[in-house]
């Protein structure tokens, strides 16, 4: 079902992020990948990580940015590399940290100019590929 906008909504929506928010944004992303290099990132770490490469993915692929889709697919095996060795905390290997660096880098340089509407998408797909993961 496609949702109507209204005009104001659809002004609000196609105005870009800035670099304000993405400050905002860029924390939480940059505390967990440093936590997960160190070898101490916790569930919620792994969760917020998971669904950054999601959104990296479906912003490269919906952008057609296949640079920004193929950083994100080398972030999700890395991810699931590091998720699958089953530690009770995330600890990346150097190649998986150089790997999820690029990700964060590359998502953190594009951010401030995305159209909100763009991000809100990305996120939500996100968060559907993450439900049918689960098989919910």
């Amino acid at each position: 079902m496609t949702r109507t906008y209204s005009p104001i909504e659809l002004m609000v929506a196609k105005q870009r992020v800035g670099n304000e928010e993405a400050d905002k944004h860029a924390l939480p992303v940059l505390l967990y990948l440093d936590a997960a290099h160190r070898g101490q990132g916790c569930i919620a770490a792994e969760n917020a990580l998971l669904r950054l490469v999601l959104v990296v993915q479906v912003l490269g692929s919906k952008s057609g940015n296949r640079a920004l889709y193929d950083i994100g697919c080398k972030g999700v095996q890395a991810l699931f590399t590091a998720a699958g060795r089953g530690a009770e905390l995330l600890a990346f290997t150097t190649g998986e940290y150089q790997a999820m660096r690029k990700l964060v880098n590359a998502y953190l340089r594009v951010l401030p100019g995305l159209q909100i509407i763009m991000l809100a998408f990305a996120c939500k797909r996100a968060d559907e590929l993450i439900e049918e993961m689960r098989g919910e």
